[in-house]
């Protein structure tokens, strides 16, 4: 741990264990430590609670392994809770892998501060004793209890038992997996291309004393995590945060991707993006960003089903500087409205949903290639829409027309978040195996939802934030037995969390989430 004082420090011990075993209870009980961290209201132990709730997290097996060794009998859920926030604060390895969020704890003073925990709570008060005992005993037989709750894999790795063995069955590198969902995952941000290069930015860092390296074609990892509203450039929309694993899917998609013979003899056509799970909008403004880079005209509807998560993709939006595109979206969607209402027909008629997408107001011809990259910006348009993308017939009429179709297609699908473990260590308690099963129906039925929407010749990118291959590869054969117009164009990439060397073929870098992308091409 690190010794450096801090505001931690100067709040009490036992008053941030406290909240942070409310916090335990919480994920427990279903939650998620991000809601319930939300829901604290302000106050001085807030950060130190945050960082033990999140450091415990990593560490709750064992730690829950332990309780079970040092209690004859089940003890309060409190009392769990809090016997569990101070083991991982004396469990070895807990202690070496702690983050500088974390001061040093000295052992007398984490038994002393956990029964004060304890006594400062009335109903719980008797107990002090017995939570003195607990942990003195842990201080006495550490390295006989740690051998002997290790020999359980689940146990070890602080993972489900069946999670541990969904890994072993898909991977031969399970341990790897675990490991690295163990370790603390860097910030990693994505340089707003249309506004800079990555270079300029990384050259702002460096000015700020901030050091940091590029990765892949527009990210830069931080040595040090920080407050990302204290870099440079943040109000501004210097950057994005985002993975270097999620920063495949705008170049995977959009690679290549042509227009028709038919839409290059229309000026200012542009070809037709869906984000299909869109929120927060990282991977909308990167389609953006990388069509503005690369001089692709496209008009992007940003799909998501929950209208507070649509409110975020807007926010981000503007903060990232595509506010003329999204008004120009508006405008479209505006042009579908008025071209409808001469027409007084009844709502659920063709001519009220409005004409198909050609004959919405047109786009600014695409721009030359001596056009500034200032203009192409001013080209593009985004749309971001409320709506489920397993339900396309209630909101494709008014960004499509009824029978215009996509040139291409990303599905982020929702799914396990097995393979962001290492940023949200809570999931991996969250999550229940039948969970994976309802996932995957959910994906096969978005799959088979959305592909009549694409042309001939469009591009379809699944992927998920995954390493189970129940939610990658297995959906991804069985759509293609059963749909003989679709091609998979190259391999399918399973990028697994890492923080070590590259593997070979991982053209995500040597420090990234676990991933899964498949690019489906429709056969003319």
């Amino acid at each position: 741990m690190h010794s450096s004082p801090s505001q931690n420090e100067r709040t009490p011990l036992h008053t941030q264990m406290a909240l942070a075993a409310q916090g335990l209870r919480g994920v427990e009980q279903g939650q998620s430590a991000r809601e319930i961290v939300a829901a604290w209201p302000p106050s001085p132990a807030k950060p130190g609670a945050q960082a033990l709730l999140y450091h415990t997290l990593r560490h709750w097996g064992q730690a829950r392994a332990l309780v079970a060794q040092l209690a004859q009998r089940k003890p309060h859920p409190q009392v769990q809770a809090l016997l569990a926030v101070a083991l991982a604060l004396l469990l070895p390895q807990a202690v070496s892998d702690a983050p500088a969020a974390l001061p040093s704890y000295q052992p007398f003073t984490v038994v002393d501060q956990t029964v004060q925990a304890v006594r400062s709570h009335k109903r719980l008060a008797a107990q002090a004793g017995f939570v003195n005992a607990c942990l003195r005993r842990f201080l006495r037989e550490q390295d006989r209890l740690l051998a002997l709750i290790h020999t359980d894999p689940a146990v070890r790795w602080n993972h489900p038992r069946w999670w541990v063995q969904a890994l072993q069955d898909d991977h031969a590198d399970w341990q790897a997996i675990l490991a690295a969902n163990n370790a603390r995952a860097p910030l990693t941000l994505r340089v707003n291309t249309a506004q800079g290069t990555r270079d300029a930015y990384l050259a702002r860092l460096r000015d700020a004393g901030i050091e940091a390296w590029p990765v892949l074609e527009a990210g830069i990892e931080l040595a040090k995590p920080q407050d990302v509203h204290t870099l440079p450039g943040y109000a501004q929309g210097a950057f994005s945060v985002q993975d270097a694993a999620a920063q495949l899917a705008a170049p995977l998609l959009l690679g290549g991707l042509q227009a028709t013979p038919e839409q290059q003899g229309q000026p200012g056509q542009m070809l037709r993006v869906l984000d299909a799970c869109a929120a927060p909008g990282g991977k909308t403004s990167h389609l953006l960003e990388w069509a503005a880079s690369h001089r692709l005209p496209l008009d992007v509807l940003a799909l998501d089903v929950d209208a507070g998560r649509c409110a975020r993709i807007t926010q981000n939006l503007l903060r990232l500087g595509w506010g003329a595109a999204l008004d120009a979206g508006k405008a479209s969607a505006k042009g579908l409205e008025n071209a409808a209402e001469p027409s007084a027909a009844p709502p659920d008629s063709p001519t009220a949903e409005g004409p198909p997408m050609d004959a919405r107001p047109a786009a600014a011809a695409p721009p030359t290639s001596t056009t500034s990259d200032t203009t192409w910006r001013a080209a593009l348009r985004v749309a971001v829409q409320t709506g489920d993308a397993a339900q396309p017939e209630a909101w494709r009429p008014r960004w499509l027309g009824e029978h215009g179709l996509l040139d291409a297609l990303l599905l982020d699908a929702p799914c396990s978040a097995s393979g962001i473990v290492r940023r949200h260590p809570d999931i991996r308690w969250l999550r229940r195996a039948q969970d994976i099963d309802a996932l995957a129906r959910t994906q096969a039925l978005l799959l088979a939802r959305l592909w009549p929407l694409l042309r001939p010749g469009g591009r379809l990118l699944y992927c998920t934030c995954s390493v189970f291959h129940r939610e990658g590869r297995e959906p991804i054969r069985q759509f293609l037995h059963t749909h003989a117009d679709a091609a998979l164009l190259g391999d399918m990439l399973q990028l697994l969390p890492t923080s070590g060397a590259p593997s070979a073929g991982d053209p995500a870098g040597e420090n990234h989430d676990g991933f899964f992308y498949a690019l489906l091409e429709k056969k003319a």
